[in-house]
């Protein structure tokens, strides 16, 4: 043992056996850090996502208002509805747009309303790795309806 291990280890009396605690103690926090972290980052993408879901079915519902007759209004705001998932990148083809519903809408009485449903299943095809399955979505669904123009 040379001069300066001797004078550090004087310098600390009683701290010895606690040499390597600090290291410890440091792995647990990093734990707990990373995981407060990787769940913060895994439910930033579960909203942008709904948001993303969001955004197609009204831009889908949105579309169908300028068509002429039902079957394009379908038509229409399937294909728009598609197209607006393209921001999903590659997770794209695991998002699905059901088939728009046109019925009777609540208010006024007499006019139309169309439904575009667009939905993600996070469990099956997790943009972001999950770590801890708690509150996390099975699937994410955005709804939205317009009245169609008479």
């Amino acid at each position: 043992m040379n001069r300066s291990t001797r004078t550090a280890e004087a310098s600390r009396p009683g701290l010895a056996a606690e040499d390597g605690t600090a290291m410890i103690e440091m792995a647990f926090a990093f734990m707990a850090f990373f995981l407060v972290l990787w769940g913060l980052l895994t439910y930033g993408v579960i909203f942008a996502v709904d948001h993303t879901l969001a955004a197609a079915s009204a831009e889908g519902a949105r579309a169908a208002v300028s068509t002429a007759d039902e079957p394009a209004a379908i038509a229409a705001a399937r294909a728009v509805a598609t197209a607006q998932l393209n921001s999903l990148g590659g997770n794209a083809a695991a998002a699905t747009v059901g088939t728009p519903t046109v019925a009777d809408c609540v208010a006024p009485l007499g006019a139309r309303c169309i439904t575009v449903e667009v939905s993600y299943p996070w469990r099956a095809s997790p943009i972001i790795p999950i770590l801890i399955p708690l509150g996390v979505p099975t699937t994410i669904t955005s709804t939205s309806t317009v009245q169609l123009s008479s």
